[in-house]
């Protein structure tokens, strides 16, 4: 069952308040160390393929713009779990079919330390597009300290 209107509004004046405030402090889409409790961590397709670390009770949101991206769960949910279901958020212009205007966003939260593995995959990069250069896959190491 989606959420109402207002709740999903409401999930993406959120995730927009969480972006601009790691992105204001200077950090940009990829953010380690230094993290203190309950942080939330943004990270885009510029993390692909990087690591960040975390501390227990840390949150990541996982941003991927395409309405096209399939987020996998952590490689380690005892580690770092996924909290509620992968959403999808529209584009707020108008988009032609078949580009994949929008993201998908999915949330995280450190439970212990370890490592994890974050992993998306998309089949296609727009209407009838193949992607070329690895572009369809995610990957993302989390250390928890």
């Amino acid at each position: 069952m989606s959420p109402a209107p207002f709740g999903r509004s409401l999930l993406v004046v959120a995730a927009v308040i969480m972006t601009a405030g790691v992105t204001a402090c200077g950090a940009g889409p990829h953010v380690t160390g230094g993290t203190r409790p309950g942080m939330v961590v943004v990270e885009h397709f510029s993390a692909n393929g990087k690591t960040v670390h975390i501390g227990v009770g840390d949150r990541i949101s996982l941003v991927l713009d395409s309405a096209y991206w399939k987020i996998h769960g952590s490689s380690a949910p005892m580690v770092l779990r996924k909290v509620g279901s992968t959403t999808f958020v529209a584009a707020a212009h108008s988009c032609p079919p078949g580009v994949g205007c929008g993201s998908q966003h999915a949330f995280f939260k450190a439970l212990a330390r370890g490592k994890a593995v974050l992993s998306a995959h998309r089949n296609a990069c727009g209407e009838a597009l193949q992607c070329t250069g690895g572009r369809d896959r995610f990957r993302l190491t989390v250390i928890v300290r």
